[in-house]
């Protein structure tokens, strides 16, 4: 199980920190592209957090970041959702980037909890 959560917050992290690059490099990048990644990062951090509670009594450091990671996630879609239909001003247009640096510093936090643990 352990090994299952940290795989799955190593690649959300990469998958987040891959989608942040393609949002700065073309903001109109469609609207598949950014279903299809926050479906994937929704997967991912889904995996993390089952792996996670999984091993709650062990060491339930974890889940608290992982939670957090999975509601970044969510304000980081629902921003998005509000600036593509046109319900936020583009003043804003900043916020669901800092959603996604919110979700790889919780990821990454989690990712050092797991391994600060020495293996049972």
């Amino acid at each position: 199980m352990r090994q299952v959560r940290l795989g799955a917050s190593l690649a959300a992290i990469a998958t987040a920190v891959a989608f942040g690059t393609a949002i700065v490099v073309d903001p109109n990048g469609g609207v598949i592209v950014h279903e299809v990644a926050g479906l994937l990062l929704l997967v991912l951090i889904a995996m993390a957090l089952a792996a996670a509670a999984r091993m709650r009594q062990t060491d339930p450091r974890p889940v608290p970041r992982l939670v957090g990671a999975l509601a970044a996630l969510i304000a980081t879609g629902s921003l998005g959702a509000g600036l593509a239909l046109g319900g936020l001003p583009t003043e804003l247009s900043v916020l669901p980037l800092l959603g996604l640096v919110v979700l790889v510093l919780l990821l990454a936090d989690s990712l050092r909890v797991g391994l600060s643990v020495p293996r049972i």
